[in-house]
Formats: C-alpha cells, sequence, structure tokens
C-alpha cells in the first residue's frame, strides 16, 4: 500500500492498481503510448501491467493530490468481479469521487494496521467501481513488447543494451522494437536508458556511495566520463 503527494514518474509498469487522485493541480497521464489530462477535480485509473508515466502539468498554491498504489494481492474481489475485462475510460472526473477517495486513502489506508487497510481497500474500491467503465481486453502484442522492452532494460541498463541487443534478446526486428517504444514513451532506447544511468548515479550519490566518481559512473554503464557529462548536459538543457 502506499500513498504519495505531488510527484512525477517517468513511464513504467507493475501489477498493482494505481490511481491518481487530483482534487486540485493537474497531470498529464502518459498511458500505453495516449496522453490523457488530468485536471482538477479528476481521477486517473492505471490499470495492472499498463505502461504508465506522470507528468505534473498545473501547480496550485494548496495542490491535493494522491497517488495511491494497491497490491496485487488486495485485487483479488475487485479482478474477480470484472472477470477479464479491462478498465475502459482511465479518466474520471468527480469532484465528489475525488473528495471520497482522499478521505478513504487518508483516513484507512495509511494507518501501519493491515485490517484497517484491508476493509479501507474494499470501501475504496467500493468507490472507485461505480464510477468505471470496463471493456473486453483486446490488448494487442505491443502490449506485451513494451512490456517486456522496458523489463529488459531495467535489468541489463547497467551492461549493453543496445537496440540491437534488445532486438536480439526478444526476437524482434531493431525496427520494430524501435518503433513501438518511441510509440509508448515519446523517446528514443538510448534516451531512456541513459536516463536510467543518470538516476542510478545520483542515487549513489546522495546515499553516500564511498566510490569514485569514476567508479561509480563507469558502473551504472556509461562508457566515459564524456559520455556521462554530455548526457548531463542535456537533461538539464
Amino acid at each position: 500500500m502506499h500513498i504519495s503527494d505531488n510527484h512525477s514518474f517517468p513511464s513504467h509498469f507493475h501489477s498493482n492498481l494505481e490511481i491518481l487522485i487530483v482534487l486540485k493541480g493537474g497531470y498529464t497521464l502518459m498511458l500505453n503510448g495516449e496522453e490523457f489530462a488530468v485536471e482538477e477535480n479528476s481521477v486517473a485509473v492505471v490499470d495492472s501491467y499498463d505502461v504508465h508515466g506522470y507528468e505534473r502539468t498545473k501547480t496550485h498554491k494548496a495542490d491535493e493530490v494522491r497517488i495511491v498504489i494497491l497490491p496485487y494481492p488486495l485485487l483479488h474481489k475487485f479482478n474477480a468481479e470484472r472477470k477479464n475485462l479491462r478498465i475502459g475510460s482511465p479518466i474520471i472526473k468527480d469532484e465528489e469521487l475525488c473528495k471520497k477517495l482522499i478521505a478513504v486513502a487518508d483516513e484507512y489506508l495509511l494507518p501501519d494496521n493491515p485490517k484497517v487497510q484491508s476493509a479501507g481497500t474494499e470501501l475504496f474500491l467500493a468507490f472507485l467501481s461505480d464510477s468505471l467503465s470496463f471493456t473486453s481486453d483486446n490488448a494487442r502484442g505491443e502490449g506485451a513488447l513494451i512490456r517486456a522492452i522496458l523489463s529488459f532494460i531495467q535489468e541489463h541498463y547497467k551492461n549493453t543494451c543496445t537496440r540491437a541487443a534488445i532486438a536480439h534478446a526478444l526476437g524482434y526486428a531493431e525496427a520494430h522494437v524501435s518503433r513501438v517504444f518511441h510509440k509508448y514513451l515519446k523517446m528514443g532506447i538510448s534516451q531512456y536508458v541513459n536516463g536510467l544511468r543518470l538516476d542510478y548515479v545520483d542515487y549513489c550519490k546522495r546515499m553516500g556511495d564511498e566510490r569514485s566518481t569514476v567508479d561509480i559512473v563507469y558502473g551504472a554503464g556509461f562508457s566515459s566520463m564524456q559520455t556521462y557529462y554530455r548526457q548531463k548536459a542535456k537533461r538539464n538543457e
């Protein structure tokens, strides 16, 4: 169970159900290669294994936002009731629903009490389900492919993680891998991989890693310090 406030996240996926509640403020949701505006008084629902990310696009002097992540094991009843259907429209614009969900999240999901959290999850999903639409699961092969690509990159970004290496490992043509990746993440594979490497270097430094900067940079997968500084400069442009 996780509840967070006012964050932006790069594209990723997981088995959990993720709900972005925006009472005040504004975000852009990147979901399976499409973009959705999550405006004030709106709820965005990300289904299990959907590729998604967020960018904050509008700030309010008193932003009221929650990102609630419900672990897959707690979704048994929710998944059973909808059978094999997938969530249809991910955006629900409903001020009262936002207030209800935030109230339940703050009151029942934050306390470190499994019984309270379990009951709170059922209430949270009951409110949410009443406003959701469902559709047949017509997931295309691209959805499975982008998840496989992201998984490969996450596992191998510190080593050789080129478009050719990914295509060879997954059994697809390089051009197809590149096209699908760009469609879903709106960037090239090398840009995404270098972003993970930069994040790794920053994380090691924040955590007080005793290795030299050179060792950390090479450990992140960069081929040279020049490449590291060039990528860092691009990010700061």
